[in-house]
């Protein structure tokens, strides 16, 4: 007697219509959202990024096959880098300082969560390399990059923190990343990620932080010995 196949609910069902729909602004109209429905969204997100990850574990735990659990951990991993792609292309479009490019910035968060979660919880069935679309794009030919003596996190702190304060003017917080980072090298590493950089910006580490305030600070100081 043959097994039957049980067909599980699709995990990403609410957050496909959400991105992919909902606030599109090429398919919808977002921008005719009122602000309690923008509200709404956000807090639907936060609910159903832990409905996927439950997910998750629930559709892994009987998996004894390391084979077959990796290929489960690939198809989540694969739909969150899609979602990703879809949200950060949504942010970029929305109207500059709106309540939409704030939900925007807390929507890529909740993904970049639920990302370092499944990191954190399967690190032997993903894969070791994420895929070239998290590669900065390389500047125009001619063009040298600037080495800067902080890591890749600690430099992540501080282009937040600027278009936080508006010291930066961008559309969104991706923007800033994708434009500034493919310029940008450490002493250890010449291509950097500008998607990597951004998504570890909403997780500083309390030691990056303090080595970014130590660099301000001697900045401040050298800016009122001019």
């Amino acid at each position: 007697m043959k097994k039957q196949l049980v067909k599980l609910p699709y995990p990403f069902a609410w957050l496909d219509e959400a991105i992919e729909q909902t606030l599109n602004p090429v398919r919808g109209s977002v921008t005719l959202l009122a602000a309690d429905e923008i509200e709404q969204l956000k807090f639907k997100f936060g609910a159903e990024i832990h409905q996927v990850l439950g997910s998750l574990k629930a559709q892994t735990f009987w998996i004894f096959s390391p084979r077959k659990k990796k290929a489960v951990l690939e198809e989540y991993d694969q739909a969150i880098r899609m979602l990703k792609k879809q949200a950060v292309f949504n942010q970029d479009n929305y109207p500059q300082d709106s309540l939409l490019g704030i939900a925007g910035d807390a929507i890529i968060a909740y993904l970049d969560e639920l990302s370092h979660a499944i990191e954190k919880r399967y690190p032997a069935y993903l894969p070791v390399k994420r895929a070239a679309d998290e590669i900065a794009p390389q500047p125009a030919p001619g063009i040298f990059k600037i080495i800067c003596d902080l890591s890749i996190d600690q430099m992540g702190i501080i282009l937040k923190a600027a278009d936080d304060i508006k010291l930066i003017v961008s559309r969104s917080l991706s923007q800033v990343f994708r434009s500034i980072v493919p310029y940008l090298s450490t002493t250890n590493k010449a291509e950097l990620s500008w998607d990597s950089m951004r998504s570890n910006s909403y997780h500083p580490e309390e030691r990056d932080k303090e080595v970014a305030i130590a660099a301000l600070e001697k900045l401040i100081r050298k800016i009122r010995d001019l």
